[in-house]
């Protein structure tokens, strides 16, 4: 995701890449331009299939601002704007003076009941850029929704009194909320991160969390096998230069899936979507990941923020970020792309890249 914090380490990092506990020599640039892809600036893409037919998905951005929701009748379009904004006003719990309005990652899921909700990151006043997952609630998936007091999750000492507390390492944020329906189960993946100095270098201690939700209202936490007081249960962990992070889970052929993005945001060579598979969802993930593949010739110069999404039973869809011809380092990726999801030997493939409609 792109955190202005981030933009300061980028310029230090290292022409080679270390996955996990091997080496891995970073791709060769790509020589021809992206594709054209299925929306312009959309970041960090939160979709969600709506019960009568087609998409509508939100992103990065303030939440004042009009056009943060867009609807599809198709996974690649064509995609409209709405003109309404994410929410109805700042959240009690991250109102401040000076707050920025600013909001990251935010997604969206229809409870049993019928209303929606949206999970969405804000910064926390006076912590400085820590943030923390908060909700809303409306009648319409294109909102605006209305703000919980509390956040959903958040660090020991912010004072929010969130519903799930998580422990603050000094500068843990939290961001990359995903809500999900797998194998019946209504879960909420989010990410963690503490950035800290060793030998000099920054690294960033990353992990991905998950809590299981009230199916009719998402916006409450319920028991999970390994909690019964509802908190949140660590899927990863992973002490790094590099993040993990955009968490996204499906169900298949009896296992679970856990998509996450590994990388550099403000790059286009060393930032792509990874996979891991695991038969139990809330014990046992794999501490190692492998690539998601794409099919050659996908020229998005940036394969990172994917999230998965069934179009129907055993049918999926990836969207992914990708940069814009000439982005500068730092800048992200911010276009849109979709493509058919596919498995080869039992892993996640991107199969075929879906023109724009």
């Amino acid at each position: 995701m792109n955190r202005p914090y981030r933009r300061l380490v980028l310029a230090a990092v290292s022409a080679v890449a270390v996955l996990g506990a091997g080496a891995l020599t970073a791709p060769a640039a790509q020589a021809a331009g992206p594709d054209a892809p299925i929306l312009k600036k959309w970041a960090n893409p939160g979709v969600a299939k709506l019960p009568s037919g087609g998409y509508v998905m939100t992103h990065t951005t303030s939440w004042n601002k009009p056009g943060a929701f867009a609807t599809a009748p198709q996974p690649n379009g064509p995609w409209k704007r709405t003109g309404t904004t994410l929410l109805t006003g700042t959240p009690a719990w991250a109102k401040s003076a000076k707050q920025k309005r600013s909001v990251w990652a935010p997604s969206i899921i229809r409870g049993t009941n019928g209303r929606w909700v949206l999970f969405y990151s804000a910064l926390v006043p006076g912590r400085g850029s820590q943030r923390c997952i908060g909700t809303g609630t409306s009648t319409r998936p294109t909102g605006p929704f209305v703000p919980d007091a509390r956040p959903l999750s958040c660090f020991k000492g912010s004072g929010t009194k969130p519903k799930d507390l998580i422990p603050n390492e000094g500068t843990t944020s939290l961001i990359d909320a995903t809500p999900a329906v797998v194998n019946g189960q209504t879960v909420l993946t989010y990410k963690t991160s503490h950035g800290y100095t060793k030998n000099g270098k920054k690294y960033w201690h990353t992990t991905i969390r998950m809590v299981a939700l009230n199916p009719a209202r998402p916006n409450q936490l319920i028991a999970n096998p390994v909690n019964r007081n509802g908190r949140s249960v660590q899927l990863t962990s992973k002490r790094h230069r590099y993040i993990e992070e955009n968490p996204s889970l499906i169900h298949r052929g009896g296992k679970y899936v856990l998509f996450t993005s590994w990388g550099w945001y403000g790059t286009h060579d060393r930032y792509w979507t990874q996979s891991r598979t695991n038969r139990s969802l809330w014990t046992g993930w794999p501490t190692t990941a492998r690539r998601v593949t794409f099919p050659a010739g996908t020229n998005t110069w940036g394969q990172g923020n994917a999230q998965a999404i069934a179009i129907s039973p055993g049918t999926w869809v990836l969207f992914w970020n990708g940069q814009e011809p000439g982005f500068k380092r730092g800048q992200g990726p911010k276009h849109l792309y979709v493509g058919k999801l596919g498995w080869k030997n039992g892993h996640p493939v991107v199969s075929k890249v879906l023109k724009r409609r």
